[in-house]
């Protein structure tokens, strides 16, 4: 459905919700069928956890908490291959059509069209940005404000003076070293301002936040047109279809 309505791509969470590997190939199978990324949100920054979604067809990878350069250069080691990394090599996988492209036009595509990219989004890594924007086979920094926040011990507070300068602060970096900017909004007005600080990759909105707000204005529409929930003396239930 996020192909059809025209999204570019889907964020699948494996951090943060219990998807298994083959859930992660079925997703990535959709998104393919409707011609849109699927990018795999990993749980952590080990090998298992980033090389398994790629070879399940994910087209992209967000990989949290990354704190320094040399975190990021390890990322790069495990998701690349020659000259950029030294990923094991396999291509008989669902992200090389299972074997149907040679090596070198496999290895060739990850490089140059596989999304790598690393969330930032703990103060302890702005002291690291630039050393971490430098790194070749790094293609986005992502800014997340929520746990940012929790980390200047004011969590929640996503508008907060310090999160707003390093928001800021992440999109000069990208831009600086030729790197794509993300990070995620709640209000679509958020948007526009964004887009001037430099960002071009926004997280717009998740599958449960559209599920909440299409059910809560269901349930307000229904009471409001069958005033006390009676209609003839009868009392009326309201279902949802899963």
């Amino acid at each position: 459905m996020a192909g059809m309505a025209g999204f570019d791509a889907v964020w699948i969470d494996t951090e943060h919700l219990p998807h298994s590997v083959r859930d992660v190939e079925n997703f990535a199978r959709s998104c393919r069928a409707y011609d849109i990324d699927c990018i795999v949100r990993t749980p952590h920054n080990n090998y298992t956890s980033l090389i398994r979604p790629l070879e399940a067809g994910a087209t992209g990878l967000l990989i949290p908490h990354v704190m320094t350069a040399d975190q990021a250069e390890s990322i790069v080691r495990q998701t690349r291959f020659h000259p950029l990394g030294r990923r094991s090599l396999d291509g008989a996988s669902a992200d090389n059509d299972y074997g149907a492209n040679s090596i070198e036009d496999y290895m060739e595509f990850v490089n140059k069209e596989v999304l790598i990219a690393v969330q930032i989004e703990d103060p302890e890594a702005m002291a690291h940005l630039e050393a971490i924007a430098r790194v070749p086979g790094i293609d986005m920094l992502f800014f997340g404000p929520a746990d940012y926040s929790q980390g200047l011990g004011k969590p929640g507070q996503l508008n907060a003076v310090e999160v707003e300068d390093a928001r800021r602060e992440v999109a000069r970096a990208a831009v600086e070293h030729e790197k794509a900017a993300g990070t995620g909004v709640r209000d679509i007005d958020e948007v526009p301002r964004l887009i001037e600080f430099g960002y071009n990759f926004v997280n717009l909105c998740s599958d449960t936040s559209i599920l909440r707000t299409a059910f809560n204005k269901a349930t307000q529409t229904f009471k409001e047109r069958t005033s006390s929930g009676f209609v003839n003396g009868s009392t009326l239930k309201l279902k949802a279809a899963l």
